[in-house]
């Protein structure tokens, strides 16, 4: 039933109850914005945003400490697979890897990305992962590495359809959304990517999946898309608001959810 979501200003808002109630948390940032979060568990998280920020709690959020990366360049993604090891993603090929939950931070070199800017990572394992990136002048990026980022290469790079989330729920299949409707599907780890029909021409922000079938997709105008059969088809929803939806989060038992 916990859940966060961040946002301008260094806002940091939680619920402990399936989003009944929610509060908002002491960030200690208040004059610019945080982006990506992520959770191992309930008390283990980490927060990316501007200007080189990161921060993490043990505590369930109740306090949060500022960790130094080594950058003053916008971190728009954050993702650990464990208490120890996790990457981090921004601004101009920013990518930096930990191995001690964040206290030291290694930069890795990525590709010279015609999209230089990371907007999201998530990695499968110690070893896999992909990563999107992209400008506003109509450039995307994927780049992906099967050694923990010692070494990236590129996936997907020209114009195109921005690449604005992606998410594997095992090492091989995963999904990217992003704009013009945009859905693909990968079965090899990201190695290769099919186009699936979503059916919606808006900017798709969000993807989330519980397992190989049920899937979720959030965007723009209030865009809500669910798949029961691995996004083969696509059923859009309605909801009560026509603001883009970022992100979404459905628990695993797909009793409760929430979207930002």
């Amino acid at each position: 039933d916990h859940g966060w979501a961040v946002g301008g200003k260094g806002q940091i808002l939680a619920t402990t109850d399936g989003g009944i109630t929610s509060l908002f948390q002491e960030s200690g940032i208040n004059s610019f914005s945080l982006y990506g979060l992520h959770f191992i568990d309930n008390q283990t998280g980490w927060i990316a945003g501007d200007r080189g920020t990161l921060l993490h709690t043990a505590d369930g959020g109740a306090t949060w400490i500022q960790q130094s990366v080594g950058t003053s360049l916008k971190l728009s993604d954050v993702h650990f697979i464990d208490a120890d090891i996790g990457w981090a993603g921004g601004d101009w090929r920013t990518m930096f890897h930990t191995t001690d939950g964040g206290n030291t931070w290694t930069k890795q070199t990525v590709p010279n990305m015609s999209g230089p800017h990371i907007i999201a990572l998530h990695m499968l394992n110690e070893q896999t992962g992909c990563a999107t990136g992209g400008t506003s002048t109509g450039k995307r990026s994927l780049i992906g590495t099967r050694d923990g980022g010692n070494t990236w290469t590129m996936l997907i790079d020209g114009p195109g359809a921005l690449l604005r989330d992606l998410y594997f729920i095992n090492e091989n299949e995963g999904w990217i959304v992003g704009d013009s409707g945009l859905i693909h599907y990968s079965n090899d780890g990201g190695q290769s990517w099919v186009q699936q029909t979503s059916g919606v021409s808006e900017v798709l922000q969000g993807v989330r999946f519980v397992n190989a079938q049920t899937g979720w997709v959030v965007g723009s105008n209030g865009t809500l898309l669910h798949t029961t059969d691995g996004g083969t088809t696509w059923a859009q929803h309605t909801v009560e608001t026509t603001e883009t939806l970022t992100d979404v989060w459905i628990a695993a038992d797909q009793t409760s959810g929430w979207i930002t």
